[in-house]
């Protein structure tokens, strides 16, 4: 299935139509949160906003930088250099389009033979805030920095001041820390503080964003409960996307309320065709959408693109699905990463056969696959016919700083960090830890934290267990030492969020997981479907 994560900032702001009266209304937040001019940051005090500027800064001519709530607009726009010789006026309306908050900002001159400390920068801040009028200093770090050896570069006014402790000294800032600038005959002391930012997301916050599943009874006619027919699920900026095997479509829903009902992607030349399924999985970018037939009989696996959702479909990939004189399944699951029309790689993990220990990769290049009939091919060391990948094998390159890895997590192979040849097997989750059958891990960071993000499928025979969606935290230094981490007396320590949408019969196991990042939101977007179930999406802000 679609394992795709698209790191981008276009806005996902639309809302899904099948949220009906549950859809999150329009926020009423107006506010500006923060005001900076010339390096300097303003005191925000209700509606009043003042800042002092060091003496000869020329005030007449200035773009501020502006802080205000998510979705809300501000007028005139940050960045628009204006007079602030007298107060001026900014107005904020909020996403509601009828909320609005008018803020005066009024700018100070200092006095010419004034001591004071004009700029306060820390190595590994997210930010430093200097009220001059309070004489304090916050440095703003992120949740758990090490703040017991800062060493601040402090700049004066005038610059030959002096400043006590020096500047590029190592101070422990677990407490206030008093710094005093000196010159001549005058003397200001300044009180330093630290701010500690939250970061991750808050599980508490966590909404349904887009319901489409048989727990809350809002699964889309298209869909069904039974005959497992649901498959590939996907998201982008702007729609959903689920792959039918039974009525060998794709379809889509757009996220901005337009239509009641699902449309689907065109096959208006009869490209599509073949396959045990004709379409089983589909991956959405945002530069288009890949879909995948199923073949367990010997024919050809195919792969296929729309260039949008107006556009038809075009075969790019027919493999022969066998090996070695063995018909093998292909389909169940294939992985993109890069630019269906441009550069990118994609990749193929059979099951049911002898050995299920190996991935096969295309290249494409100009949007054409350049290796069709010779896939390179990804052999796993240490997997064998008892310890198999299993049906729904997802294979996906992760980056832990300069080391590089394969992801490797299927219906019989809890999440698995190998060197990028196969050739090393660095650690395996521990399968009392997650069980098998928790599919589709996606490794993804977010707001200064790193998660392991996964999906269950539904009951299966006498197992019975819920579909849903599950996020661990995996933050530390190591990625490899977070995995190897994992027991069964520590695992709900590290789960910090999940979300079930039903127990129905899921007998093919077929289940997916694709995670949004919308980082000029500040949110994510995580959607989790699994045959006969539906699927759900869930959106995640930044924690505050």
């Amino acid at each position: 299935m679609n394992r795709f994560l698209t790191l981008t900032t276009a806005v996902l702001v639309c809302i899904f139509l099948s949220c009906g009266e549950d859809t999150p209304p329009a926020s009423s937040e107006a506010n500006i949160t923060s005001f900076s001019l010339a390096g300097v940051s303003g005191s925000i005090s209700g509606s009043s906003i003042t800042l002092s500027v060091p003496y000869g800064t020329d005030i007449s001519s200035l773009s501020p930088q502006i802080t205000n709530s998510p979705k809300s607009t501000i007028t005139p726009a940050a960045g628009t250099s204006r007079d602030f010789s007298s107060p001026v006026t900014y107005v904020v309306t909020a996403e509601d389009g009828t909320t609005t908050t008018s803020y005066t900002i009024t700018v100070t001159i200092l006095d010419p033979d004034q001591v004071v400390i004009s700029r306060f920068e820390v190595e590994g801040s997210e930010s430093v805030d200097i009220d001059e009028s309070a004489k304090t200093i916050t440095i703003n770090v992120n949740e758990g920095s090490n703040v017991t050896q800062l060493t601040p570069k402090v700049t004066t006014i005038p610059a030959d001041a002096s400043v006590t402790p020096a500047t590029g000294a190592a101070n422990d800032f677990s407490s206030a820390v008093k710094y005093n600038v000196k010159a001549g005959s005058k003397s200001q002391d300044y009180t330093v503080s630290i701010n500690f930012l939250p970061i991750g997301f808050d599980p508490e916050t966590v909404v349904d964003w887009f319901q489409a599943d048989v727990a809350s009874g809002t699964l889309e006619p298209e869909l069904g409960a039974e005959g497992d027919n649901e498959r590939g699920f996907s998201l982008n900026s702007t729609h959903v996307y689920v792959a039918d095997k039974g009525d060998g479509v794709i379809y889509f829903w757009e996220n901005d309320g337009s239509s009641a009902s699902a449309s689907s992607l065109k096959d208006d030349n009869s490209v599509i065709s073949g396959g045990t399924f004709v379409l089983a999985d589909v991956i959405a970018t945002e530069n288009g959408i890949l879909g995948s037939n199923m073949s367990l009989d010997g024919s050809a696996f195919k792969v296929y693109r729309w260039n949008d959702n107006d556009s038809n479909a075009e075969l790019i990939l027919s493999y022969p699905a066998t090996r070695d004189g063995e018909n093998i399944r292909l389909g169940d699951n294939f992985n993109f990463h890069g630019d269906p029309q441009g550069e990118g790689t994609l990749y193929a993990t059979p099951s049911f056969t002898t050995k299920d220990n190996y991935v096969l990769v295309w290249n494409l290049e100009n949007g054409q696959v350049v290796n069709a009939e010779n896939p390179d091919i990804i052999t796993f060391e240490d997997i064998n016919d008892t310890n198999k990948i299993g049906n729904y094998g997802f294979v996906e390159p992760v980056n832990d700083g300069d080391k590089h890895y394969l992801l490797v997590n299927a219906a019989q192979i809890t999440p698995t960090l190998y060197s990028t040849d196969g050739t090393t097997r660095h650690t395996q989750i521990s399968s009392e830890a997650i069980i098998v059958r928790a599919m589709g891990g996606k490794i993804f960071e977010f707001n200064q934290k790193r998660y392991l993000a996964l999906a269950t499928v539904g009951t299966e025979g006498a197992n019975t267990r819920d579909a849903g969606v599950w996020i661990y935290d995996i933050s530390g230094d190591s990625l490899i030492e977070e995995f190897d981490s994992f027991t069964d007396e520590n695992v709900a320590e590290k789960l910090v969020y999940s979300n079930s949408f039903g127990q129905n019969i899921n007998i093919n196991q077929a289940g997916d997981l694709d995670i949004y990042i919308n980082e000029e939101e500040g949110a994510f977007y995580a959607l989790v479907g699994a045959a006969n179930n539906g699927f759900r999406i869930i959106k995640a802000v930044k924690a505050k």
